[in-house]
């Protein structure tokens, strides 16, 4: 049986391959509504890849899940 420990350290490195993979960044924040019920905000964000001679082979971009 796998513990839940192991589980959670398997999904954590995994998620962190998957980020560096995409040069990405992950981020939990709210909405900031100034009253009442928050909903949470999950923001992704990818680094702009450049080749040997400065040009943009991947464009930045940045999108909520």
């Amino acid at each position: 049986m796998k513990t839940k420990e192991k589980r959670e350290a398997n999904f954590r490195k995994d998620l962190e391959k998957l980020l560096k993979k995409h040069c990405a960044e992950i981020q939990i924040t709210d909405d900031g509504a100034s009253w009442g019920m928050h909903s949470a905000i999950c923001i992704i964000t990818m680094e702009t890849i450049y080749d040997m001679d400065a040009n943009i082979i991947e464009e930045w971009c940045e999108f909520n899940l």
